[in-house]
C-alpha cells in the first residue's frame, strides 16, 4: 500500500530527501546529529499518521515506464578490493549515500515506503536491515553478540540455529506513527549490506536448488518446471534449470519472496538514510567501520581470522543441513545419498571455496556410510590442499557467467527492469548490458551445472 498523495506524503517526502542532500555536504558524524534535529522538527507535522506497512505486496505502478533519463545515476563510486583497513571509507560511505539521495530525488514515489524488516538495538542505538543473501547470517549473529554476549565476541561463534528470524521478532521496530518512526530513526547507526542484485540471485540458486534442499525444490523448483517445460515427469524440482529459476523469478517470486525481492524493496533506503551501506565486494573494511561506530574493537569480533572462520562455516554449513536427519529422509525421496554429497560438493566449488580438482572419493556404496563430521573434515582438506586463491575466482566467475549465458534476452531485459533501481541505488551495472548478444566474449561450457559428471575447468585455464 502507497502513501496518498496528501500533506503526509509531502512532509514525508521533504523530510527524508532533505535529510538524504544534506549527506551530500556532511560527514557521517555530522550527519547522524543532523538527523535528531531535523526529525524532532519535522515529525509533529503529521504525528497522527499511521505508517503502512508493504511487506510482501508492492504496486505494480513501482515499474511504469518512464524516460529513462529520469533515473538520475548519482555519483559513482571508485571499486575496491576488500581491505584491512578503514582508508577511504568515509568517503565511500558519502558517495554512496550520495547516489542514494539522488535516486530518491529522482522518484519521489519512493519516499513514502516502507517496510518493517529491520531489528534494533535500542542499549547500543544499533539497526540493522538483514538482506537475505548479503551476509545477513554474519550480521544476525553479530546482532546476536551485540544482545547477549558481554563482551562481544566473533559472530562465528554463535551457531546458526541460534539467530533464526523466528527469535528476532520481539527487537522489530514496534513505532507506528511517522513521527515516531522518524525519531526513532534519527537515534540509531543504521547498517544495510548490498552486492550486486545479479549475483544475489545466482547465490540463492545454488544455496537452495544446487545444494540438497528439499524445501526449495518444492516451493521453487517443482512450480518452475510445470511452468517451464512441455513434459515435467515426477521431478521433485531437484532439476530446475538457472534459465527457468530466472523465469520463475521475473514472472512472480520477486515481489513476494525475501531471496529475491528487490533490496531497495526490502530495506527502502530513502526513508531509512542508512549510516553505513556495506558492500560484499568490501566487505571486511565496511564491518570494521561499522564496529567502529559500536566501540567494538578488531580483536574482539576476531577480524584477523575472519577468512578462514567464513570458510570453515561455509563448508561446515552447506554439510550439516542437507546431512540432517529430517532433510536427508526428503532428500532420499528425490535424488540418492550418493548424489546428495556429490551436490554439496558441487555447492562449495560453485562458490569459489574448494577447487574443481578435488574429485569426489567415494563410490555409491560409500556414499551411504559417510558421517557429517567425515565429510565436512574430507571437504576441508580438500580445500587446503588445492588452494590457489587466483584459480578459485576463475572458477567462481566462469559457473557466474555459464549460468547467465543460459538466460535467454528476453528474460534478461525483464530481469534488468525488476532490478534497475537497486543497480542505480547501489551502483551495479544492468545484467542485461553484459551479456547482450553482441557484448558477449566467447564462452567455453564446463559443465558447471551438469551434476551427472565431475567439474573439468582444464579447458579455461
Amino acid at each position: 500500500m502507497w502513501f496518498r498523495r496528501s500533506t503526509t506524503q509531502r512532509c514525508l517526502r521533504r523530510y527524508v530527501i532533505g535529510l538524504s542532500l544534506a549527506g551530500l555536504a556532511l560527514s557521517l558524524l555530522l550527519l547522524n546529529r543532523r538527523e535528531s534535529r531535523q526529525g524532532s522538527k519535522s515529525s509533529p507535522r503529521v504525528s497522527r499518521t499511521i505508517l503502512h506497512d508493504i511487506s510482501g505486496k508492492m504496486a505494480d505502478k513501482v515499474f511504469e515506464e518512464r524516460d529513462e533519463a529520469t533515473w538520475v545515476t548519482g555519483v559513482m563510486e571508485p571499486d575496491y578490493m576488500p581491505t584491512d583497513g578503514l582508508a577511504d571509507v568515509d568517503q565511500d560511505m558519502a558517495l554512496r549515500k550520495a547516489r542514494v539521495a539522488s535516486v530518491c530525488e529522482a522518484n519521489p514515489h519512493l519516499v513514502g515506503m516502507y517496510t518493517n524488516n529491520s531489528i534494533v538495538s535500542a542499549r547500543h542505538r544499533f539497526l540493522y536491515c538483514p538482506v537475505p543473501k548479503v551476509a545477513s547470517t554474519f550480521w544476525t549473529r553479530f546482532f546476536y553478540q551485540l544482545m547477549y554476549t558481554d563482551p562481544v565476541g566473533s559472530p562465528f561463534d554463535v551457531p546458526v540455529t541460534s539467530v533464526l528470524p523466528i527469535y528476532f521478532y520481539k527487537f522489530k521496530l514496534k513505532e507506528k506513527t511517522f513521527s515516531e518512526l522518524t525519531t526513532a530513526l534519527s537515534r540509531l547507526h543504521k547498517l544495510v549490506y548490498v552486492r550486486d542484485p545479479y549475483s544475489r540471485l545466482y547465490s540463492a540458486f545454488v544455496d537452495k536448488i544446487i545444494a540438497p534442499n528439499p524445501f526449495f525444490w518444492r516451493l521453487w523448483g517443482k512450480p518452475a518446471i510445470q511452468r517451464y517445460r512441455k513434459s515435467s515427469g515426477q521431478s521433485c524440482g531437484q532439476d530446475m534449470t538457472f534459465s527457468e529459476y530466472i523465469s520463475l523469478t521475473v514472472d512472480s517470486e520477486w515481489k513476494t519472496d525475501v531471496h529475491m525481492q528487490p533490496v531497495y524493496h526490502y530495506c527502502p533506503p530513502c526513508i531509512m538514510n542508512f549510516t553505513v551501506i556495506g558492500k560484499m565486494e568490501t566487505f571486511q573494511r565496511d564491518a570494521m567501520k561499522t564496529a567502529s561506530l559500536l566501540n567494538i574493537s578488531e580483536k574482539q569480533i576476531a577480524f584477523d581470522r575472519m577468512e578462514k572462520d567464513a570458510v570453515d562455516d561455509a563448508i561446515f554449513d552447506s554439510a550439516k543441513d542437507s546431512l540432517s536427519d529430517k532433510w536427508l529422509k526428503l532428500s532420499l525421496q528425490c535424488v540418492s545419498r550418493d548424489q546428495v554429497m556429490r551436490r554439496i560438493l558441487r555447492k562449495v566449488q560453485l562458490r569459489g571455496i574448494v577447487s574443481w580438482r578435488f574429485k569426489y572419493p567415494y563410490s555409491r556404496q560409500e556414499s551411504k556410510m559417510v558421517s557429517l563430521d567425515k565429510y565436512v573434515r574430507v571437504l576441508t582438506e580438500a580445500r587446503d590442499r588445492y588452494l590457489n586463491k587466483t584459480e578459485l575466482k576463475i572458477q567462481k566467475k566462469q559457473a557466474y557467467l555459464e549460468a547467465f549465458y543460459s538466460v535467454p534476452q528476453p528474460v534478461l531485459q525483464k530481469l534488468d527492469d525488476i532490478y534497475k533501481l537497486d543497480a542505480l541505488f547501489f551502483g551495479y551495472e544492468k545484467v542485461g548490458n553484459r551479456f547482450k548478444t553482441g557484448n558477449r566474449l566467447p564462452l567455453v561450457h564446463t559443465g558447471a551445472f551438469d551434476l551427472t559428471r565431475e567439474w573439468d575447468l582444464s579447458p579455461v585455464l
